[in-house]
């Protein structure tokens, strides 16, 4: 991310074993990976490692990613990801306001911490119903105690509009849950 902070292999390349796949940041169907480190004896134990147990990667997809790599297609698509996420973050931002939405404007998830009167459970069965899928943040978390919140994927939508209608749902629900907390007298 070119305005996030600096990586760890960046802060300490001897340290540090950097793997990452294409299928998260240009396409799923990339299934090409890269493993590397500022450091000679782990990068000799990686490559060691890679053959002992790795089958060769396809052919075709890995000439593809290079071609793309070299050419500036990666480069092209990555830039054009990030504003469709961009366009998409800026409406979800704007359709939430006023309830805690933890993000980045090139993120392709945020969280929705969800308000009094709503549990994870029961918010994820809810939009369901409407056609939206979330997770609960009990999928993200090591320990019981999953705060109240849900982890919504802003590229899983085909098109913007898609996305759109999926974060106005989002919104229609949350309202639902003041409308359904019983009045104190």
């Amino acid at each position: 991310m070119a305005d996030g902070p600096a990586t760890l292999a960046a802060l300490a390349p001897d340290l540090v074993v950097y793997a990452t796949s294409l299928s998260k940041c240009l396409a799923p169907g990339l299934r090409v990976g890269f493993v590397t480190s500022g450091n000679d004896t782990f990068a000799a134990r990686l490559t060691a490692a890679v053959r002992a147990t790795t089958w060769t990667p396809p052919a075709l997809t890995c000439a593809v990613v290079s071609r793309w790599l070299l050419d500036g297609t990666a480069a092209w698509a990555l830039a054009a990801i990030r504003r469709e996420i961009e366009i998409r973050h800026g409406f979800a931002v704007r359709a939430l306001a006023g309830h805690r939405v933890q993000s980045h404007p090139v993120a392709p998830h945020f969280w929705l911490r969800l308000p009094r009167g709503w549990a994870r459970a029961a918010f994820v069965d809810r939009v369901r119903g409407h056609g939206v899928g979330v997770l609960a943040s009990d999928a993200f978390t090591a320990t019981e105690a999953a705060p109240e919140a849900v982890r919504v994927c802003l590229g899983a939508a085909r098109d913007a509009e898609e996305a759109r209608r999926a974060v106005t749902i989002l919104a229609m629900t949350l309202r639902e849950a003041h409308d359904l907390t019983p009045a104190v007298v």
